[in-house]
């Protein structure tokens, strides 16, 4: 189960890490938010300090401030709001700094002005700037999630993983009715990944279900939520996601390997066994038939049919005679057998496809030396 753990773990970090990058999202400035800001039952306000370097999340364990009463933009005052954010889409971020800090001037206590400073100083790598200012934003918008959601991008930025993943979480509890499904999706998707970096697979399924929710075609979600399930020990729950997964999408291998984890973890690898053999012909190439191979191979030997798990390798070497890792286990149950000339070709045959390779020369000249 070990073995079957690390694999799952690496596909499941290596898809989080496609959106581990997250940008700022500007949804705030787009909406009018001084006129959707009042409301009962809003959360405490945050600290509103400058932090330190190295500090804690924005209002962690600080005392909060007195809630402030959002004064509505003038005429004038709008105006002057849409040349700032016409400036800053252009990219002249120096005007629209400039005219932001004017407005905020003007009117400290409207929100959106904070907000559109923020994203400007963000855009000029002022992290620490951003991060007051989105704090500002949060004191007089308290029930906006663009507030957390854009403090958690800055935590996670400077590698401040708990902060953002707190910051990630209080976001996805504040957008429902204000979010559409894109920035939904982002939100969850940043919460997912500091998740995953907490192997926190539990909770990674709940976000992974709700991105689910938001876009049920997307079959990498499919994927990403029965990987999670199955990490979380709960791999019979996965199931019947794999299936509908591999109904739509029969030529996927990550599935069928997926697959075939979930029975070996539950004591059924003669049901693994099938499965990987019923999944060969659905593949389209000789390299993906060469991976279900090589699983077959692991779970034969695991069962102790180490000659099944011979010819297994062996095959998934004339599937993809490319394929260094096939060779490469090969030598090793050759070698598990006292095959050594057998494990000796294979070996070679492995460091030849991949010279650079330490474990497999390591492999060979400890072969050759028996």
């Amino acid at each position: 189960m070990t073995h079957t753990r690390s694999v799952l773990l690496a596909l499941t970090l290596a898809l989080a890490s496609q959106g581990a990058a997250q940008t700022m999202l500007e949804t705030a400035t787009t909406i009018g938010v001084q006129n959707t800001l009042q409301s009962a039952g809003t959360p405490a306000i945050p600290n509103v300090t400058v932090p330190q370097a190295g500090a804690a999340a924005p209002g962690a364990g600080a005392a909060s401030v007195p809630a402030t009463v959002v004064t509505p933009l003038t005429a004038d005052q709008q105006a002057l709001l849409a040349q700032a954010r016409a400036a800053y889409e252009a990219n002249n971020f120096a005007e629209a700094r400039r005219l932001y800090e004017q407005l905020i001037t003007q009117n400290y206590t409207n929100p959106a002005p904070h907000f559109g400073l923020a994203l400007t100083l963000f855009a000029q790598n002022d992290d620490r700037g951003a991060a007051f200012e989105l704090q500002q934003f949060m004191a007089l918008a308290p029930d906006r999630f663009e507030g957390p959601y854009n403090l958690g991008v800055i935590a996670s930025r400077a590698g401040r993983r708990d902060d953002a993943l707190k910051l990630y979480e209080q976001a996805a509890g504040l957008m429902k009715d204000q979010a559409g499904p894109a920035a939904q999706r982002q939100v969850l998707e940043a919460l997912a990944a500091e998740q995953t970096r907490k192997a926190d697979f539990t909770a990674l399924s709940v976000t992974l279900a709700a991105i689910a929710v938001i876009d049920p075609q997307d079959q990498d979600v499919q994927y990403r939520l029965a990987q999670a399930r199955t990490l979380s020990g709960q791999g019979a729950a996965a199931l019947p996601g794999v299936y509908t997964l591999l109904q739509a999408a029969p030529e996927r291998v990550d599935a069928a390997l997926l697959l075939a984890d979930i029975y070996v973890a539950q004591g059924l690898p003669d049901r693994a066994l099938r499965e990987l053999d019923a999944a060969a012909p659905r593949v389209k190439t000789g390299a993906d038939r060469s991976v279900l191979l090589l699983r077959k191979a692991s779970v034969l030997a695991q069962t102790g049919d180490t000659r099944a798990a011979v010819f297994a390798a062996q095959a998934a070497t004339r599937e993809d005679p490319k394929n260094a890792t096939a060779f490469a286990r090969e030598g090793e149950l050759r070698a598990a057998r006292n095959d050594r000339p057998g494990a000796l070709t294979a070996y070679l045959n492995a460091v030849k496809l991949d010279p650079q390779s330490a474990a497999y020369r390591a492999a060979l000249a400890g072969c050759a030396s028996r």
